[in-house]
């Protein structure tokens, strides 16, 4: 999916932290809002991040995730 190709090429370039926004939907009922935090706990996801929390205010607040990119493993 778009998410799990956005944080491969995040981990191939070395970026440590993303910015994820998922929106907050109306009235907190958004669909990404809910759904992302449980896809990056699917091991495909897990194998990327080392973890995740909600957004400062100025970032989106509950409308967006911090995501903490894991280093790539280099083969020697």
């Amino acid at each position: 999916g778009v998410l799990l190709d956005f944080l491969r090429m995040a981990q191939a370039v070395d970026h440590r932290i993303v910015l994820v926004i998922t929106g907050k939907g109306n009235e907190g009922t958004g669909v990404l809002r809910h759904r992302v935090p449980d896809w990056l706990h699917l091991p495909a996801y897990a194998a990327l991040t080392n973890g995740f929390q909600e957004s400062h205010v100025s970032h989106g607040g509950a409308g967006a995730l911090y995501v903490r990119i894991r280093r790539q493993k280099r083969g020697r």
